[in-house]
């Protein structure tokens, strides 16, 4: 039976820009799920990075659910960083940076604005962020 799946792509750098390479990338979900009569494990998918780039096809929850992934990078002898946790609630396909959330800096009072409501109010304060809510 063929499951439901959606593609996510990315490119992998260090911080001097120079692409990685063998190395890979790894999508945990959280929990077991299913589609249709197939059980679909929690079980990690690795995907290779090649020339800095990677794409990968990951179980997508056609019922409208959504599914998240645990993201993290894995170099040789598995050195895992957490890279961090995405969301994927439609049929993409998604680039991996649009689906990361940006860190909040330790201090940051965040407060969400309802669609309707946006732009929020100007606030000179750096420490206060806006979050829009579809």
């Amino acid at each position: 039976m063929a499951i439901t799946t959606v593609t996510v792509t990315g490119e992998l750098r260090d911080i001097a820009g120079a692409p990685q390479n063998l190395s890979l990338i790894r999508f945990t979900p959280r929990g077991w799920d299913k589609s249709g009569a197939a059980i679909i494990t929690g079980a990690p998918i690795d995907v290779t990075v090649t020339g800095g780039a990677f794409s990968a096809s990951l179980f997508r929850q056609d019922l409208g659910q959504g599914v998240v992934y645990d993201v993290a990078y894995v170099l040789p002898r598995e050195r895992i960083t957490t890279i961090g946790s995405i969301f994927i609630d439609g049929p993409g396909p998604f680039a991996l940076a649009d689906l990361l959330g940006v860190p909040v800096p330790f201090g940051v009072t965040v407060t969400l604005v309802e669609g309707g409501s946006w732009p929020p109010p100007a606030d000179p304060n750096p420490l206060h962020w806006y979050a829009r809510v579809k």
